[in-house]
């Protein structure tokens, strides 16, 4: 049963709005699942046609709503594989609950929390078996198909509450994928090594594997066997490396490696500074190769390899996972809650990805072809409104272009247009990976070395990520007076609660001594609201950051 049949006995959208929406929501979500998705099987399977949309509660919306489910339509039989391959793309999509496969002789629901290891019969959701002659004559089996599927079903969530089992929040990609991060990360602090170190790591091995994954249109990654051919023959490398874990499992070759992505890439990715003369980067490639020991590598290369040995299975996913699929943002929602881990009242709280896509709908909408705008974030984290305004920004790009960006493009972009603050400096080195990862997603792999040698990222922490208090006046780009009117939107999600304003209080202080030393030592956001007069309710500092922010944002402009 293929789409024009189905719709109308399921009550579906008509065929265009689903493979061709006109709602700047949906719009996204079906062009990002066409490529993501249609383009990967096409690429995989030379020769295979396959139509991909997104059926959306309304697809009219300009709003960013989760899809309701991801159609793959077949005009001919589809194989096995093919199939298995359109799951797995789907799971990893990780923005909607049902991949829906249409062939003429059947039709087959999946769940996508459901990962690619699992039984057939577990990923299944449900099949109905349509011929050439198929009538809807309300066989018990269409009945059922017809129940679980119809449009009012899709936009109830009924087919999630029947089969709940089949539906398990801790089984989509992205939560597996944390996991994973999360026992790699407890394993490595217990080897000793330092939290700065690890994190740094973790990024680079996410950044190197999405480079192994990110094809270009003619179907070659960026790290393809051609490459890494090259790197061998030049003295790079010792060996043609088939994929990452093999080269995590040779320490030498892995800094050779990544000795040779700083050289090409360039920002804050790699040891050392912007202004470091060639001494000082050299102490910090030396001292963090020092700390990294081949029982750290090994500890990724089995995570990499899917050969961990622990009873897990579900720590064992790595190969499974395609870093060119999985939402980009979801890896600042990934540190973001390492950060949480770490920090006390101050920490900064995950934000929920469709609450930013909330908050951004109302004031940077898809369907505007104005990109050329100032975004603060003023208590940024790891950097998950910073990542979706980028992205933003970059489609506005194209529909006002009219063709995919270059380097050359984005580059100026992301060193003029962006600004995050946050007093963690960890969260703001994750916010900047999490911006390079974004701008590398945009533009064709093949583009990313350019004849003029540029390096592709551009220089971040401390010039545009700013590791400071939001409330320090000492600093460029926030400063109150100087840097009015800098910003056309003003974005985040910043701390609230009663008494957040005041310094932390120490365990077991008593609270005379607390109250003399919130007197004696005000924090920065005290002394700016009491020398701009503003008022300060409950000792809560979220009001404040509106204060401030209203300061720094042009007449027209928005703080959200």
């Amino acid at each position: 049963m293929l789409y024009d049949r189905a719709h109308n006995w399921l009550g579906w959208p008509d065929p265009e709005r689903v493979f061709e929406p006109v709602g700047a929501g949906a719009q996204v979500y079906a062009q990002f699942a066409q490529k993501k998705i249609g383009g990967a099987l096409k690429l995989a399977y030379p020769g295979t046609d396959v139509k991909v949309g997104v059926i959306a509660a309304d697809p009219n919306s300009d709003h960013t709503e989760t899809p309701l489910a991801v159609v793959c339509e077949f005009p001919r039989a589809a194989r096995d594989q093919e199939l298995d391959l359109a799951h797995a793309l789907a799971w990893n999509f990780s923005r909607t609950a049902l991949l829906i496969t249409l062939e003429p002789q059947r039709l087959i629901a999946w769940s996508c929390y459901q990962d690619p290891t699992v039984s057939e019969t577990q990923r299944r959701v449900c099949e109905l078996p349509t011929p050439g002659d198929f009538k809807p004559t309300g066989t018990p089996q269409q009945c059922e198909v017809r129940d679980l599927l119809h449009w009012v079903s899709l936009i109830t969530s009924r087919v999630q509450r029947e089969r709940p089992a089949q539906f398990p929040a801790e089984g989509r990609a992205d939560a597996l994928l944390l996991k994973n991060l999360r026992y790699v990360r407890s394993e490595l602090i217990k080897q000793h090594l330092s939290k700065e170190f690890c994190h740094d790591l973790l990024a680079r091995v996410i950044f190197t594997q999405f480079l192994f994954h990110r094809k270009d249109s003619a179907g070659e990654a960026f790290f393809s066997e051609r490459i890494m051919r090259r790197l061998h023959e030049e003295g790079t490398l010792s060996k043609i490396h088939p994929n990452l874990g093999s080269v995590l499992g040779h320490k030498a070759d892995t800094y050779s490696l990544f000795r040779w992505m700083d050289e090409r890439f360039n920002g804050d990715l790699f040891p050392g500074k912007e202004n470091d003369d060639d001494e000082t980067r050299e102490a910090a490639w030396r001292i963090e190769r020092e700390a990294v020991t081949k029982s750290h590598l090994d500890l990724l290369a089995g995570l990499v390899r899917g050969d961990l040995n622990v009873a897990d299975k579900q720590l064992k996913l790595w190969p499974h996972y395609s870093f060119d699929t999985i939402p980009l943002e979801f890896i600042s929602s990934v540190y973001e809650e390492f950060l949480t881990e770490e920090r006390g009242r101050d920490k900064a709280y995950y934000t929920p990805s469709h609450l930013v896509d909330y908050v951004l709908d109302a004031v940077l909408p898809w369907n505007d072809d104005n990109w050329d705008i100032r975004v603060l974030d003023p208590c940024c984290g790891s950097g998950i409104f910073l990542v979706k305004a980028f992205q933003r920004i970059i489609h506005r790009w194209r529909r006002a272009n009219g063709r995919d960006p270059l380097v050359t493009d984005l580059r100026p972009i992301l060193a003029n247009n962006l600004v995050g603050v946050d007093k963690n400096e960890e969260a703001v080195r994750v916010a900047c990976f999490s911006l390079y990862l974004a701008m590398a997603d945009a533009i064709e792999p093949k583009h990313y070395v350019t004849r003029d040698n540029v390096k592709v990222f551009p220089r971040l922490r401390g010039i545009r990520l700013l590791p400071v208090d939001f409330f320090d006046e000492e600093t460029n780009g926030i400063r109150t007076a100087e840097d009015k009117d800098s910003y056309d939107l003003v974005i985040g999600n910043a701390p609230w609660g009663d008494g957040s304003i005041r310094p932390e209080r120490k365990p077991d202080e008593p609270k005379p001594d607390y109250d003399k030393r919130c007197a004696e030592n005000p924090t920065k956001a005290q002394v700016w609201a009491k020398h701009h007069k503003w008022p300060v309710a409950n000792n809560d500092i979220g009001p404040v950051f509106l204060g401030k922010a209203a300061s720094l944002v042009v007449k027209q402009g928005r703080v959200a």
